[in-house]
């Protein structure tokens, strides 16, 4: 009886603080980047690609999009997966592309994205606004996560 009530003890003991945990950690970020978790951008769903941007703690970040096949055509799917290095520059923050894999004017293409979003710097390096719930990636909304 009495190890019986220890146990239902140490079982409400372990629910109640793992709720409590789980609660402050989805409270805690409030849509902020925080230096000990990834920043993510994923896109919502469309019928057009399916894209994750990541940018890492150990201020590296990747970069990968699945270009959907239209209905209807012979397209077949084209994958894009690259990374590169991040720095934070006020309130943006700067992605430094490895290689010059994409063509960064389509894949952050200004007419379908606000001005502050994203400012494409050069060929392989792009300043993103991380301040926004959302940007827009080859026309594609990408939600932060």
């Amino acid at each position: 009886m009495r190890i019986t009530l220890l146990l239902i003890s140490f079982l409400l003991a372990a629910c109640t603080t793992s709720t409590k945990l789980r609660h402050n950690s989805l409270n805690s970020d409030n849509g902020k980047a925080l230096k000990d978790k990834d920043l993510v951008y994923h896109s919502a769903g469309n019928g057009v690609a399916d894209i994750l941007l990541t940018l890492k703690t150990n201020n590296t970040f990747t970069f990968f999009m699945k270009i959907l096949p239209q209905p209807g055509t012979d397209e077949e799917v084209s994958i894009i997966n690259t990374s590169g290095k991040w720095a934070k520059q006020g309130k943006w923050t700067r992605l430094t592309f490895k290689k010059k894999k994409i063509l960064l004017s389509a894949v952050f293409d200004k007419s379908y994205a606000d001005n502050n979003q994203f400012q494409i710097i050069n060929e392989k390096t792009v300043d993103i606004n991380d301040g926004l719930d959302e940007i827009v990636i080859w026309g594609v909304a990408c939600v932060k996560n």
